[in-house]
This record gives C-alpha cells, structure tokens and sequence, in this order.
C-alpha cells in the first residue's frame, strides 16, 4: 500500500497490513476526509487474534497516549501519514500563494529574528537586556565588553550563528540583495542593541595574545525557557562552535564541534599557517593542487576563492538542480539563510527547504573536485576540554569568579542565586520576592516554554530545570602558543638554479669549464676535418 494511492481517494477500500482495511473518502474541491477502518472478510475478534500480541487486544490505543497510537496500531499508523500529507498539501499550497521571488527581503527580515538573537536587541527581540539574548556575558581578555560590541550574527549552513571577528559580508560576498540584507540586519541589530553609545561607534580591533585569560570567554543561554519545544534533527543537545578563517564561509557541519551546557568549556587553539609564493602561479593549479585567493573565475557568490567558500558554492547548486529535477521547478529555490546569486532570490518553502538540506549535505565528491585546497591561508585546530561546574559553597564563596557576589558582571541568573533565594523563602516567606528583586537575584530554576498538559511517553517528565544543568555554558576560545607552524609551497628549482647545478657538478667532477667545452667541441671538428681529408686523399 502506498502513499500516492491517496492522491485520489474515491470511496474505495484499502487492505491495510493484512489485517485491516481502510476505508477512505476524500473530495479534491472541499479538502475533505473521513476515514474508517473495517474488517477485510473477517470478524474483529478473528484480526486480534492474529496479531502480534493478542493480549493487547483491537481497542489498545483508547488507553495509550495519542502520540503511541500511531507507532504500536497499524491503522492510526497509517491514519497519520494520510492526514500528515493532506495537511502538509495545504501548508505547501498556501505557502505557494505568496511571491517568493518578490517577497525575498521582506521573508529574509523576517526570519532573521526567527531563532534566539546573539543579543537582545531593543523593542524587536526583548524589553529588556539580557531577556532572550543567546550570550548573556562576554569577556575580552578577561574584561567585561558588551557582546553587541564584538558579536554580529552571520549565516553558516546549518542557519545562523554569532560570529567573532569576522569580515564584513560585502567584502565575503558579491554585491546582491543578500549581502545588502546581511550587513543592513547586522548594523540595525548593533544600533537597537543595549549597549552604550560609545561601543556602538567604536571600531573592534582586535590583538590575539597566548593564555586563557588573553582569550575570548563568553556565557552562552540555550533559553528552554523562552523557546517551543520544536522541531529539532539533532541527536544531541547543546551548541555548535567553529574557528575557521575570518574570510571563509562558517561550514560547520564539516569544522564544528560540541560544547557541553552545564559545563566550562575550554577550547584550546593551535594554528598552522599555509602559504604559497607568487611564483607557482604560472603552473597549472591541477598540478600545484591549489589555488589563490584571487583565483576567482569559478566563484559565483564569494568575492575570493577558499576551500570552504567553493564547497558551499557547489553544494547549494548540486542542492538546487536535484530539487527541481525532483519537484520540477521552473525557478530555483534557496532556504533564507543560505546566500544567494542577484539572479536567484526565491526562498524556499518550508519541505522545500527540508529537501534541499537533504541534497546539499549529500553532494557526490566527484561534483566537487574542482575545490582544491587553499594555497594561502590558516588552519585551527581546537582541543577542547569540558568541565562541571562547580556549585558555590563555603570554599570558592568570593573566589571564584561565578560565585563572586559583588561581581556585577556575572550573567542572569547566578549561578548562587537560587540557593540564596530558597534560604531566604525559608526564613522571610512572605518578603522574600521583594527582598530578591532588590538585590537583583535571579533564580536558575527555571520552567519550560509550554507547560505539560498531560504525562506521555515523549513528553518531559519534569516542567521545571536548573539552567545551568540545561540551558547555561562557559566557553573560553584562546591560544596555547605564541608560535605557529608554517608550511610552504615554492618552486623546488627554476631553470636558472637548474643550469647553474648542472654546471657545478660538471666542474667539480671534470673540472670542466665553458673554454673547456669550447676547446673540446673545437677538437672534435678538427678530427673530423682530418678523417675526412686523409679519406679523400686514398681516394685520389
């Protein structure tokens, strides 16, 4: 039995599993279904006998939670796809009703606040500062700095992410509307952020220096609290971090790693600098097995050529032909975030978009064996750490620097406040919520975004969590050395070292010399003169 067979239902009976039938009805113009399982010349009592596990009987799904029936019933199985593609028809048609092509930057602003912004920005994403923002605290070599300051959001494959040090996007990518867009939402963000004016206007120069204090170290919020529980494709919960080249597209699916919350994360970096002289140029770049920054003539979006700027150039067009071939599209489609050519501006619907994904993380290699390395440029490579926190208690009291209570720099909530808030719920139950909101504590308990209506197999258990089991990391990015390796590429020998070796070894194993080989040249005439003379005179 298959899906498609629901195209065009018309009062007919399925046979469903060998066990059941499934009789449907559904009318094209009114959007209409109704669905109805039968027997299939057999009595109800004769099917349940045959199943799996008889005890259960033909009614097990009245008593179980709706989200099990369609995984341990057959029929609701099947119920569920049906209704799932006649719903997600509906969605997708009126999606289509709009002017992706028209509606492109009006979508692009749109979604850019679709997820938890790097910081709060005033009257768009929060009322107040630190309220959702994604960094709660930031430190430059060990100083507080407003993350607006030195954070910017910038796009990566896999969506959005708060981006350190990193070039303009009018210098990464082609003039078009997609980084007009970019730099537009990042400059508007910086402006409605909370920060004083003075960092606003200030430029970010930023001097690297070894040593975990002389690094980056910021508190990260995943904000269960303020976000749905929606969908989410991965296995594991937590961020993705990734330390590229300031000029290359973020690609994090292939460079990211994890960082753990609940924990300090300690990510160490050491550096390998690549380079290449001027001078291989004139060879073919598939026998060098690189290429310039400036060798650009197959960059479509990206100003420059990197490695990873190729990569993402190639899988969005691979992504982009399999969707049309697949759906037959007249126009090719890109998810918001992901850029885009000035001549193609349609954003993707929201399956259209799940099924670019699945292309674009599925691009055959031989596609794209014309990314060769990069002859220029610099690779990290993190080692990273992760460590409990540590819970304030009479030995780090003052100490520590998250348990420091005149610290006026430590994120909200504080790690000790809701300790102190339930001592004092214990001795003052009546003022302790007035006493609390003076001294400005925040508890870390916290509830989830929409509170359980009812217990369920996939549901969780608990409504309310610590943010900093959950929700809060420490992430620390420094480097270990004050040196780096640096690799090479040079022409092993030019012509002229290659005559000027020949003609060493020659003189130091022959003693010869250019008067040398002139004489010996001349010697050689002579004796060819006088052979042939001394023949012509036997002749005569």
């Amino acid at each position: 039995m298959n899906e498609s067979n629901f195209k065009n239902l018309k009062l007919t009976n399925y046979q469903l599993e060998n066990h059941f039938c499934l009789k449907a009805q559904y009318s094209n113009n009114s959007n209409q279904l109704n669905l109805q399982t039968t027997t299939c010349n057999e009595t109800l009592t004769n099917i349940c006998q045959k199943m799996a596990n008889p005890n259960l009987g033909c009614n097990v799904t009245k008593n179980v939670n709706d989200l099990l029936a369609p995984i341990i019933d057959p029929v609701e199985h099947y119920k569920f796809k049906v209704i799932s593609n006649i719903l997600k028809k509906q969605y997708e048609d009126l999606f289509n009703t709009i002017n992706k092509t028209a509606a492109y930057e009006g979508l692009f602003s749109m979604l850019w606040y679709s997820n938890l912004p790097c910081f709060d920005v005033n009257g768009i994403t929060s009322a107040f500062e630190g309220e959702k923002s994604l960094l709660r605290s930031c430190f430059w070599r060990g100083i507080a700095v407003p993350c607006a300051a030195v954070f910017s959001t910038f796009p990566t494959d896999q969506g959005m992410c708060c981006s350190f040090n990193m070039k303009a996007a009018d210098e990464i990518f082609k003039k078009s509307t997609y980084s007009k867009l970019v730099v537009q939402q990042q400059t508007e963000d910086r402006y409605g952020s909370f920060m004083d004016i003075g960092w606003k206007n200030e430029e970010k120069t930023i001097k690297v220096q070894p040593g975990v204090n002389k690094g980056l170290t910021v508190v990260i919020d995943l904000h269960n609290n303020e976000l749905d529980r929606g969908t989410v494709s991965a296995d594991n919960q937590g961020f993705t971090a990734v330390v590229t080249d300031s000029g290359s597209y973020p690609l994090t699916l292939q460079e990211g790693f994890p960082l753990k919350p609940g924990h300090y994360n300690l990510i160490g970096l050491s550096a390998t600098k690549i380079s290449a002289d001027d001078s291989i140029k004139g060879i073919e770049p598939s026998r060098r097995q690189c290429l310039f920054a400036d060798e650009n003539d197959q960059m479509k979006i990206h100003n420059k050529y990197s490695l990873s700027n190729c990569k993402l150039e190639c899988s969005i067009f691979y992504a982009q032909s399999e969707l049309q071939r697949s759906r037959g599209q007249t126009i090719p489609c890109t998810p918001w975030y992901l850029p885009a050519s000035e001549s193609i501006k349609t954003v993707c619907g929201p399956w259209e978009a799940a099924e670019f994904e699945t292309y674009f993380n599925n691009v055959p290699t031989i596609n794209c064996s014309k990314c060769l390395p990069d002859c220029d440029t610099v690779v990290y490579e993190p080692t990273i750490t992760a460590i409990p926190f540590r819970r304030c208690d009479f030995r780090n009291l003052g100490v520590s620097k998250l348990c420091d209570f005149e610290n006026r720099f430590l994120p909200k909530p504080q790690i000790w406040a809701r300790q102190v808030m339930e001592a004092l719920n214990a001795t003052l139950p009546n003022n302790m919520p007035l006493v609390a909101t003076q001294l400005g504590f925040v508890s870390s308990k916290r509830s989830y975004a929409i509170p359980l209506l009812q217990p369920g197999a996939f549901n969780f258990f608990d409504e309310t969590y610590d943010a900093y089991d959950k929700d809060l990391a420490v992430a620390s990015f420094y480097f270990r050395k004050t040196s780096i390796i640096e690799l090479k590429t040079d022409i092993s020998q030019t012509w002229i070292e290659f005559f000027s070796v020949i003609g060493g070894l020659l003189g130091l194993c022959i003693g010869m010399s250019i008067v040398t080989i002139i004489e010996l040249f001349w010697l050689c005439c002579r004796i060819v003169k006088n052979s042939w003379m001394s023949a012509s005179s036997r002749k005569m």
